[in-house]
Formats: C-alpha cells, sequence, structure tokens
C-alpha cells in the first residue's frame, strides 16, 4: 500500500515536471551555497583548535590609552610573567621575521642545481613553542627540534617543494648568503592556523630586557586556572614593571585572549557574522521559494486528483504521507544534487576565501544532522498547508476545484515575495557600496605619487655597497632615482612609542609610525612640503634630523615645529620639514603622526629599493635592474615587483567581499525570479478561466499582463524602500571599517531596484507569454 502511494508520488513529480524543475533547482543552488559558506564558517571557527592545550594557551593583548586592541606586545613582559606568576607554566614569542627584514635561502648551495628564493614566511620562535603547540611532526624528534642556534624547522610545503617528499632532516640551508642552517624537523602546518610560517628558527637571546614591540607573545596556563581571576589580576603589570626612563604612558591594560579565539579577534569576527546572517538569510529564501512553489502546485492541478483519491477512499493518513512523500523525495534529491553542486564550485572560490575549504557536511557530523533537520522541516512545511487545507474538505469540492486558498496563504506568499526581493536589492546596495568603496580608496590621491615605480628586495649585499649600488642604477637613462625604505610607503603598519619631546613640560606621544629609509626617499615619492625643507642629497648631512607629516606637527603642539627638538628612541634631533599628510597605509585607519628617520644605524631595517623610471615598465631596464642586483649581491636571489600590483593587494579581502556579496546577491535574484516564474505560471493556470473571458470581451495583451504586474510592481516597491533602509545600516556599519570612506550615491539604489525589476518583470512574462497567446476556446475547455 504505503509503496504505491511512493510510486504515485513519484508520478505525480514527473508528470508535473515543469514546477518540479523550478523547485529543485531553486532549492538546489540555495542549498548549494548555503553549505558553502557554513563550510567557510566551520573552518573559520576550528582556527588553532588542533592543539592539545587549547585551553590553557592564550596570547598577550595590550589596550592602549586610546583603546586599540593590541596583538603584539613587549618582547620583556612573557619572561617577567613567568617569574612573577605561578599560573603561569611556560611562554612563547613568536618573531616574525618580514616585519624586519628579507628572507633568503639557498637549497642545494654548494651544487650547480643551486636554487635562491626569498621566503617571507619565517619565524624566529622560542624553544617551547613546539611543546606548546601541537604541529603533526612529520620528520624529527620533538625533543630536540630548537635545541641549537643553527636549527630550523620547516613545513611539508617548503620539503616537498624543494626536497621532492624526501625526509630532509640533516639537510643543510644557506639563510641570508651567511649563515649554515640545519634542518631538524618537517611540521604540518594547516591551513586553519594563525601560524602559518614555513621556516622555524629559535630565539636564544635574552628577552627579559628588551622592550621591542612588534610580534606577538604567548603564556600557557597552568591547569585549572580561572582567566577571569587571573586577567584582574594582570591588568596592570606591563604599567608595573616599565622602566622609568622609557617615556610611555602609564595607563596600558595587560590582557589575554584564548588562541582559539585570536583569528576571530583580530580580523575575521565581522565577516563571520555577516557571512553566517547571509548563509541564513538564502536558507530561508530558497525554503520559502520551494514551499510556496509547492503549495502553488498543490492549489492548481493537484486540487482534482486529491478529491478523486478521497473518492475512491483514501484515508487522511494516506493522503499526508503522499504530500510529505513528494516533498521529502524532491527535498533529499535537491540536498544530494547541492552537495554535489557545492563540491564542483568550491575549488573554483578557493582564490576568494584565501585558502583551500572542505564541504564540512562529509567530515562535521554536527553539520550533516543538523542539515537532515532542515531537510525534514522544509518538507514537512512545504506539505503541512495542503494536507491540512484538503485532508478535512468534501471531495466534491475538490473535483470541481471549488476550495479556495485561505488569506494566511496569500499573506505567506506575499511577504516571502517581498522578503526574497528584499534581499536581493539589500545585497545588491551593499554589493556596489563595496565596490564604491574599493574604487575610491584605489583612486584616492594619497599624498604621494607611485606610477612608474619598481620595487625591489633589499638583502645584506646590497646594503652593504648600498650608496655605490644606487649611483650605479642612476646611471641608467631610462631611470629617475632609486632610494631604500623599511616598507612601501602606503603600508608603513609599524607603530612604535617612545617619542619625546618638550613644550612648557616633558611630553610623549604614545602612539606614532615611522619611515626608515634613505635621505632621497621623500624626493622620489613627490611627497608635498608644507613648510622647512627635506633632506639633504649629501651622505650624513642631515644625520639625526627629522622630517614629520602635518599630524607630527598638530600632536607636538609646536607653533612652528620646524627647529624644534624631538628625542626618537632616545636621539634627540632637530626637525628641518613637515610634509603634508598621507596616507601611509590602507584608508581603512587614519592618518597618525609621522616621522623620517634617515640615521645610518638603523639601516639594518632597511628592506626594499625602490626605483623610479622614467617610462613605463620596460623589459631592457629590468633586465639591467637584475644585473646590477646579481653583481652586488652573487648569491642573493633577484625579486621584483610593481608598486600599482602592491597597492592593490592593500584590498584585496575587500574585493573578495565584494565578489562573494556580488555571488550572493546573484543566486538570491535567480531564486527570487524562479519563484516569481513557478507563482506565475501557477497563478495562471488557476486564472485561465478569467485571462479566457477578459480576451473574448476584446482584452489586449497588455490588459491581460496588467493583471500580474500590477501586483509585482507594488511587492518590488515595498522590498525596494525596506531594502535600502536595511542596506544603509548594514553598509554604514562596515563603512566605519574605513577612517576615509564615501557618502553612497542614488545610483547604488536605482541599479539595484531597476535590476531587481527586469528580472522579475522578465521571468512573469515568460510565464505568462504562452498562455495568454492561446486561442480563449482552448483555455475555456481546459477550465
Amino acid at each position: 500500500m504505503w509503496s504505491s502511494y511512493l510510486k504515485t508520488a513519484l508520478r505525480s513529480l514527473i508528470r508535473n515536471r515543469r514546477l518540479s524543475v523550478i523547485n529543485l533547482s531553486g532549492l538546489t543552488i540555495g542549498l548549494a551555497f548555503f553549505i558553502i559558506i557554513v563550510s567557510w564558517i566551520i573552518n573559520e571557527l576550528s582556527f588553532d583548535r588542533f592543539h592539545k592545550n587549547r585551553d590553557r594557551i592564550f596570547q598577550l593583548t595590550i589596550r592602549h590609552p586610546e583603546g586599540i586592541l593590541d596583538p603584539n606586545c613587549p618582547y620583556a613582559i612573557a619572561p617577567e610573567m613567568l617569574k612573577q606568576f605561578p599560573e603561569v607554566d611556560s611562554y612563547c614569542t613568536v618573531m616574525n621575521l618580514a616585519q624586519r627584514s628579507n628572507s633568503s635561502f639557498s637549497f642545494n648551495y654548494d651544487s650547480p642545481a643551486r636554487i635562491n628564493v626569498y621566503e617571507s614566511d619565517v619565524a624566529r620562535v622560542d624553544t617551547t613553542f613546539f611543546k606548546i603547540f601541537d604541529f603533526p611532526l612529520v620528520y624529527g624528534q620533538n625533543r630536540s627540534l630548537l635545541e641549537k642556534p643553527g636549527f630550523v624547522v620547516i613545513s611539508t610545503e617548503i620539503a616537498n617543494k624543494y626536497f621532492n617528499d624526501s625526509n630532509p632532516v640533516g639537510q643543510n640551508i644557506l639563510y641570508n648568503n651567511s649563515q649554515l642552517l640545519t634542518i631538524s624537523g618537517v611540521v604540518d602546518i594547516p591551513e586553519n592556523t594563525t601560524f602559518n610560517f614555513d621556516f622555524f628558527l629559535p630565539v636564544f637571546e635574552n628577552l627579559s630586557n628588551n622592550w621591542n614591540w612588534m610580534d606577538p607573545s604567548f603564556i600557557l596556563l597552568k591547569q585549572g586556572i580561572d582567566v577571569a581571576t587571573f586577567s584582574e589580576k594582570i591588568a596592570s603589570f606591563m604599567n608595573d614593571i616599565l622602566p622609568e626612563d622609557i617615556p610611555l604612558p602609564r595607563s596600558f591594560v595587560l590582557g589575554v585572549t584564548p588562541v582559539r579565539k585570536v583569528h576571530l579577534a583580530f580580523g575575521q569576527k565581522r565577516n563571520v557574522i555577516l557571512f553566517g546572517t547571509v548563509a541564513f538569510l538564502l536558507l530561508i529564501v530558497a525554503a520559502l521559494n520551494y514551499i510556496n512553489l509547492a503549495g502553488a502546485n498543490y492549489l492548481g492541478r493537484r486540487m482534482h486528483e486529491t478529491g478523486m483519491r478521497k473518492v475512491l477512499g483514501a484515508k487522511k493518513s494516506q493522503l499526508l504521507f503522499v504530500f510529505f512523500a513528494e516533498s521529502i523525495i524532491l527535498v533529499f534529491s535537491a540536498t544530494v544534487l547541492a552537495m554535489v553542486l557545492a563540491r564542483v564550485i568550491l575549488p573554483a572560490m578557493s582564490p576568494i576565501f584565501g585558502r583551500q575549504i572542505e564541504i564540512a557536511v562529509f567530515h562535521n557530523p554536527e553539520f550533516l544532522a543538523g542539515l537532515i533537520v532542515v531537510i525534514g522541516l522544509i518538507s514537512l512545511l512545504a506539505s503541512f498547508y495542503p494536507s491540512t487545507l484538503y485532508t478535512g474538505v468534501n471531495p466534491v469540492d475538490l473535483t470541481h476545484r471549488a476550495v479556495k486558498s485561505g488569506g494566511l496563504r496569500s499573506a505567506v506568499v506575499l511577504i516571502a515575495a517581498i522578503f526574497q526581493f528584499t534581499l536581493s536589492i539589500a545585497l545588491l546596495i551593499f554589493t556596489l557600496i563595496v565596490i564604491r568603496q574599493i574604487r575610491f580608496s584605489s583612486h584616492e590621491d594619497l599624498g604621494f605619487s607611485y606610477s612608474n615605480m619598481v620595487s625591489v628586495r633589499m638583502n645584506r649585499g646590497l646594503n652593504t655597497n648600498l650608496r655605490a649600488f644606487i649611483e650605479q642604477l642612476e646611471s641608467h637613462p631610462g631611470i629617475e632615482i632609486a632610494t631604500a625604505g623599511q616598507a612601501f610607503p602606503f603600508n608603513e603598519d609599524i607603530k612604535t612609542g617612545g617619542l619625546g619631546w618638550s613644550l612648557k613640560e616633558p611630553q610623549t606621544m604614545d602612539l606614532w609610525r615611522y619611515s626608515i629609509c634613505l635621505n632621497n626617499y621623500p624626493d622620489a615619492f613627490d611627497f608635498k612640503l608644507a613648510s622647512g625643507r627635506l633632506y639633504s642629497d649629501e651622505p650624513g648631512a642631515d644625520r639625526g634630523k627629522y622630517v614629520i607629516n602635518e599630524a607630527a606637527a598638530r600632536m607636538l603642539g609646536f607653533e612652528d615645529p620646524v627647529g624644534q627638538q624631538i628625542t626618537m628612541w632616545g636621539r634627540k634631533g632637530e626637525i628641518i620639514g613637515v610634509v603634508k599628510d598621507f596616507h601611509h597605509v590602507s584608508l581603512h585607519k587614519e592618518i597618525l603622526p609621522h616621522i623620517f628617520n634617515v640615521d645610518s644605524t638603523n639601516f639594518q631595517s632597511l628592506k626594499y629599493i625602490f626605483i623610479k623610471l622614467n617610462t613605463g615598465p620596460d623589459k631592457e631596464i629590468l633586465s639591467y635592474i637584475e644585473s646590477v642586483c646579481n653583481d652586488f649581491a652573487p648569491g642573493f636571489p633577484f625579486s621584483y615587483s610593481f608598486m600599482e600590483d602592491e597597492y592593490r593587494h592593500l584590498y584585496t579581502t575587500d574585493a573578495n567581499l565584494s565578489r562573494i556579496l556580488g555571488l550572493f546577491a546573484v543566486i538570491t535574484i535567480i531564486l527570487s525570479g524562479l519563484s516569481i516564474y513557478g507563482l506565475a505560471y501557477s497563478s495562471v493556470e488557476k486564472k485561465s478561466g478569467e485571462i479566457a473571458v477578459r480576451k473574448v470581451f476584446g482584452a489586449g495583451l497588455p490588459d491581460i499582463l496588467s493583471l500580474i504586474f500590477t501586483s509585482l510592481l507594488s511587492r518590488i516597491g515595498i522590498s525596494f524602500f525596506i531594502a535600502a533602509a536595511l542596506s544603509l545600516v548594514v553598509a554604514g556599519k562596515w563603512l566605519q571599517t574605513f577612517a576615509y570612506r564615501i557618502s553612497p550615491d542614488v545610483m547604488v539604489f536605482i541599479i539595484p531596484a531597476l535590476l531587481a525589476l527586469i528580472i522579475a518583470g522578465l521571468a512573469t512574462l515568460f510565464a505568462m507569454w504562452r498562455p495568454v497567446r492561446q486561442n480563449p476556446a482552448y483555455l475555456l475547455k481546459q477550465e
């Protein structure tokens, strides 16, 4: 008996294949992208949760007086905490060497097959690192991984890349063409960790008196420590042990962040919340599409069929089973297709996500269980309305299609349609605002020029003979000027403290940025002079003197800062010039006080040679630059980039956000279009008699189309106003992450509304076109 009803359900789906395909397509697309988004969210939440002691490992953080939460802290704090707090079991500092200098490695350095490369993911860590953190050890012994200064641990990616999957333990690597490193181990570094380094070198120097402030430190607490109580206990610790001769305010708050939350706390929390909300709304849209279209199908041609079943003696439970069986078959099929579609699409989205993501359904039991619940719930809701409507109705009314749907269903359909269009339009508006902000950021006047500028990585060989190297480069007629600096001028994201000066009384500045550079650096990038002068071209002429920006001038409080004295890192010097404010970081952050430092004692921090070409990129000039680099630094790799490309990298995350939001907007529009098509097709079938009568009495095509289009326009109108208000709120919060941002113009609202109207209109027209063109007599006969 039940098998026959199951067969009947399958036959019904095949017989009504147009609506079945529409239902299946819409639900498949919606579920596929829901699975993709949730898989990404699960991956984001999994960061550093694989460590055995994850509940005891914490990153030290510093809350500045301005309210900024700093993930880095002075090196001296963690060693002192181990001494003074019995709750601390161990500590580890992780120094990202990419912030200090370029790291070059030579593989097979003593053979003709020598490979010279720069690698950016290099860290110096305390010898306790692999005891605190659990990274799978592929080769080597955990007890002796970092026991000697010349040891290095590499990732499996580097081992596979340069050692052809063989065991490289015991092999030597030449570091920066000067230090011989011995590989002591190979570890597997998963993508879901904040410690995404390829090389780990040990730290052996004593950091107890080192107050440099560039990298994070981690502590391992003993078992059973109450974290809240411990956090209160250490809050003022940095102020208590800060040496008196360091000019920093005594109002820092020391805190801890669990290692499993670091990834979210310093970057991704906002995106996880945003994408999680979109995933939830996308699932609701797909479910509402399916439920409404299934209900429309039952209210159309299925009414007569249900009446005949009741006449022939079908019981209420049997009818309920048929309705539910049809839904569960379609929803289950859509889910299987969605998993296949997600698996096909996900690799193409990896560049947007920045890493490979696995479909969570296949390895996360909780997500699989949740998906099964979703399948059952959608099936139940889709079959609930027709089953409650038909099972208690006189079969004669059903066979004559005399049963009218109640006001509840009409209200649900109206709300669902408005919700779908609201979400579509809101996502489109948000996407356009993101695109406009990125375009604004890309074309904003930064306060300096980097056009026709090439960057070359600095190394020890070039730095040793830097002046002669610069002169050799500038001897080429195609090169206008060459200089050097610690970072790109639009990414000077290095902050420090300890700036002192005297106004009426000694003053200190806690937060400011700086550039270590050559004298001609401001000239090379055309910084705009506000007062005073720039550095002299004479080597050493302005050593110990400073050029500052306008923000620094305002902070210092001098009526005329030129000629005044300031102290930077304990070295007193004169301000000789003030440049106009410039964007030394992305437009996400405000312009801070900035100081240029040309003291040669700091030149070990220079990371890039900047070469300004007289014309655009030229192969001959690039070949010349490479040959000069090889002459001055044999054995070091040569690497260059165009600064236009480097600037675009500043907004890669924002560009990826716009792509993802745009994709979500397209998906919701497609789902809305499928819903409109299905509902319009069903509506035309139900109104076939009315359409025929209107045509007999002379109604033209526009008159008939207006029956549907009038309600469509009203729905889109309501959706537009809700979407505009919603997108302004959400986009406004996102724009607040930019210190310098756009004000949305009217076109970001008009374009999405028109696009939604066109797609909905085309879907409706396509669904109505054939019925309204048919002979009225045929329509009346069908009715």
